[in-house]
């Protein structure tokens, strides 16, 4: 089994395979994300598992590893997952037993993920101009409820219900008016310091333990302290309300991503630059079948709480130029925030 660090964050897929067997012995991360599979679901299998015989990538393989030297194969249409991905080969004969293998994708993904962020400012428009439509008419029936208490003396019960429900609604549209990123300078701060100070508020409880496996590499660096703190207590605060019905563990780790190509999903184009990437785990909160369904404005996991919790995660971390994904495998919910660093 082959183990590169430095080739773990390369912004293009690698596979490195045995000739003889076609066995799997090294993959990166960046080819984890275009299979979809973990590395160890990965090493040790044959490429047959991951690529059809019939398909054009274990055609071009095929044909390299009967000959020595470097082979570069263009414009290769790729379908993985039922996704297609433009694809750039280029194998290199290692050594008498191994060919490496680099995957250069230009995802489509880059481009729904575009559409997925022009839908949710689309969205986000949408419900500004609905809280102007509602609140006026909902203002006038509060100053309408204001003189009939003072008229209708019999009437107070039914008065004060009227009362009480317009007061709900307004509160829930001044939630999605005021909940604005802060037009803030970014300051130097630690984010471990900041994730202490968050699992500092749920480590007592009892039904579930707090993993940390922190990157003691990451540096200080600039970024909107309040509106990161919020958005990862959110995360936390959504696991730890679960856990609380259910034992469970949360496992927060961090990493360093030095020179790492991120794709930025509203942004039609690959940045250069170090990425924070933080991973939170947990063995309970949501389920695969509405995984996709977390970041909708008042979307709940919790029949218990309203929710809009995650509508605003996503929006915090798109205005700070970072990037949030959520997958389900194995049982495990893994929330992945990337933040680039300044």
């Amino acid at each position: 089994m082959y183990n590169f660090q430095i080739t773990d964050y390369i912004s293009d897929g690698i596979l490195i395979i045995e000739k003889k067997t076609f066995e799997i012995k090294y993959v990166n991360y960046e080819f984890e994300n275009l299979i979809k599979k973990s590395k160890n679901k990965l090493i040790g299998k044959k490429l047959e598992d991951i690529f059809n015989k019939t398909s054009i990538i274990y055609d071009c393989i095929l044909n390299s590893k009967k000959k020595n030297g470097k082979f570069i194969y263009d414009d290769l249409k790729l379908k993985i997952f039922k996704e297609e991905v433009k694809s750039k080969l280029e194998i290199i004969s290692m050594d008498e037993k191994n060919l490496l293998i680099f995957f250069k994708t230009e995802n489509q993904k880059i481009k729904n993920k575009n559409e997925t962020f022009e839908n949710f400012i689309y969205l986000n428009n949408v419900i500004a101009n609905v809280v102007d439509r509602i609140r006026n008419p909902l203002n006038n029936i509060r100053g309408s409820v204001y003189l009939l208490k003072k008229e209708k003396k019999n009437d107070f019960e039914i008065i004060e219900i009227i009362e009480q429900e317009t007061k709900k609604v307004l509160n829930l549209l001044k939630f999605f008016e005021n909940e604005k990123i802060n037009v803030l300078q970014p300051t130097k701060n630690n984010i471990h310091e900041i994730l202490r100070n968050i699992i500092d508020q749920y480590e007592n409880k009892q039904k579930y333990k707090i993993i940390e496996k922190f990157d003691p590499s990451i540096p200080v660096f600039y970024f909107h302290k309040i509106e990161i703190k919020k958005a990862l207590n959110l995360i936390i605060q959504n696991s730890v309300n679960i856990l609380d019905e259910h034992q469970g563990y949360i496992e927060i780790q961090t990493s360093f991503l030095l020179g790492f190509k991120k794709k930025v999903s509203h942004l039609n184009e690959k940045k250069k630059q170090s990425f924070l990437s933080i991973s939170i785990k947990d063995n309970k909160s949501f389920d695969d079948k509405n995984i996709n369904d977390i970041f909708l404005p008042l979307y709940t996991n919790n029949p218990k709480k309203r929710g809009y919790n995650f509508y605003l995660l996503k929006k915090i971390i798109i205005e700070n130029d970072g990037d949030i994904s959520v997958k389900f495998e194995n049982g495990i919910v893994e929330y992945i925030i990337t933040l680039p660093i300044l």
